[in-house]
């Protein structure tokens, strides 16, 4: 009872907010805060707001959510950021409509849900996340952000992204992918930024990047690379910063590089033996010197 009486007396002193965003703090049964407590029964969730409007709302925070989402939550009209943190996620069956933006961490979260059709960004990070199905994401055709970084991702089927015309950023970074096949990112012309950290990626085919021409940032740090084909950046004409670190390569053609400006080749093989290739590299690598190229690179591998 005493606790009954510190939450009313709390919401009664908060009535005066004004506040567009939710956010609720939960311990398994019951979440309070400011504006709403949340009762979880049986599987469904039911809000009770305290003189404020659900349409009124913009951006909704749960956590320590149980199971998943299977009610519908109609009533947020307005609703337009989600944001799941801490929760043990089995499914996510019923998507806002309206959200541009929904952000799930640190959850248990498998199997990727329907999205709404007008997302605009996607943040699921630190779930359990394994195999991008084939046209995983074919109803968020405005999608410009995907963030599914530090899942356990180790497949991607070769038309997930098929779709997705409108993409700029994806962040793969901190999963389990061994390759990349070359027809993943056929279809997304409006790429400039991928980010493909510390994955066990162990080739990087000439087509792989080919079709991304407005690609501007590339990562591929911490992976199991040997060597970089020629031709393999050729079509890559706006490619500023490629980070290649941290793997194993030991061979590079001529010229491979040609138009890149900032590239990061430390921590490679090229630190115990020289790169097994022609001497006109050397020149090249003088001409990356001269146009700002990543010093530490240069300096490790012994080309000044």
């Amino acid at each position: 009872m005493q606790i009954i009486s510190i939450i009313s007396i709390f919401l009664l002193l908060s009535v005066k907010c004004e506040i567009k965003t939710i956010k609720l703090q939960c311990n398994f049964s019951i979440c309070y805060s400011e504006k709403v407590i949340k009762y979880k029964i049986d599987k469904d969730v039911k809000f009770i707001l305290e003189n404020q409007k659900f349409y009124e709302i913009e951006e909704l925070q749960l956590s320590w959510l149980v199971g998943g989402l299977e009610r519908n939550f109609s009533e947020f009209k307005n609703l337009k950021i989600l944001k799941i943190k801490n929760s043990n996620l089995k499914n996510l069956k019923n998507i806002f409509e309206n959200i541009t933006q929904l952000d799930i961490k640190e959850s248990e979260l498998k199997i990727l849900p329907n999205f709404s059709e007008k997302l605009q960004k996607i943040f699921i990070t630190k779930n359990k996340i394994e195999i991008l199905k084939k046209l995983n994401f074919k109803s968020v055709k405005n999608l410009r952000l995907l963030n599914l970084e530090e899942n356990s991702i180790f497949y991607i089927n070769s038309i997930a992204f098929k779709e997705n015309f409108e993409i700029e950023t994806l962040n793969l970074n901190k999963n389990l992918l061994t390759k990349v096949e070359e027809e993943t990112f056929r279809f997304n012309k409006n790429l400039k930024e991928i980010y493909l950290n510390y994955n066990k990626i162990k080739e990087i085919k000439i087509e792989t990047f080919s079709y991304n021409n407005n690609l501007e940032i590339l990562e591929l740090r911490g992976n199991k690379i040997e060597k970089i084909y020629k031709n393999t950046f050729i079509q890559n004409s706006h490619l500023r910063w490629l980070d290649l670190a941290e793997n194993e390569i030991f061979y590079i053609p001529l010229k491979v590089f040609e138009k890149i400006i900032f590239i990061d080749l430390s921590y490679n093989l090229c630190i115990n033996q020289g790169f097994y290739t022609k001497s006109k590299l050397i020149t090249h690598m003088e001409k990356l010197i001269e146009r700002n190229c990543h010093y530490f690179f240069m300096a490790q591998c012994g080309f000044i």
